[in-house]
């Protein structure tokens, strides 16, 4: 004859409750989707040791992103086009960006001196290095190809010629970037630093 004692029907019961709580919270779990319509935007702000403030904004595009969507729910995260289930990056992406400058915030006002407009001398020193960031691990994007790279002059407000108003100029780049095999997870990192290695402004484009 079995017996059951009092002890194992409370342990019984509280791992019943417990099981119930476990469904209620997973379905409770609200589900978030993302759709990406053909690109993957990323901004950042940064500023120039001892010289102006900048913004750097842009996107990773190409048609690979129409129709894809990240879904977050009690399951994890999965990417998808319609019913297809999406796990990795297509063999290259197109990585567009533009670096202006701006007002400094607060914090950076204080190492905000010289010119507070880009020019090329403040540039020109300037390097562009990309990674590919998993957790915490950084490794270098390789065969990065740069298909373009210009200033642009940006037309002054005030357009009265007495205003003897410096110029100020915009620039912009546009790369290749390989990435078969990368999984989505994975981010894409942009680092511009100052000629000693400084760090001038970082950047992720995350899906």
């Amino acid at each position: 004859m079995r017996v059951t004692t009092k002890r194992s029907l409370t342990a019984a019961v509280a791992v019943s409750l417990l099981a119930i709580g476990f469904v209620e919270s997973s379905a409770a779990m609200p589900k978030k989707v993302r759709d990406y319509d053909g690109e993957v935007e990323f901004i950042t702000d940064g500023g120039i040791p001892n010289g102006p403030c900048l913004r750097l904004s842009g996107r990773m595009k190409g048609d690979f992103f129409d129709g894809l969507r990240r879904i977050d729910d009690a399951e994890g995260t999965k990417f998808l086009r319609g019913q297809l289930r999406v796990t990795h990056f297509p063999e290259k992406v197109l990585l567009q960006f533009v670096i202006r400058d701006q007002l400094c915030p607060e914090e950076l006002k204080s190492t905000a001196a010289g010119s507070p407009y880009l020019t090329p001398e403040i540039m020109r020193p300037l390097r562009l290095t990309f990674y590919w960031k998993r957790g915490l691990e950084l490794r270098p994007a390789r065969g990065v190809h740069e298909l373009i790279s210009f200033a642009e002059r940006v037309e002054p407000y005030d357009k009265d010629p007495a205003a003897n108003l410096p110029e100020r100029l915009t620039w912009n780049y546009e790369f290749l970037v390989p990435s078969a095999g990368v999984p989505l997870t994975d981010h894409f990192v942009i680092i511009l630093r100052a000629q000693e290695g400084r760090i001038v402004a970082r950047v992720a484009a995350r899906l």
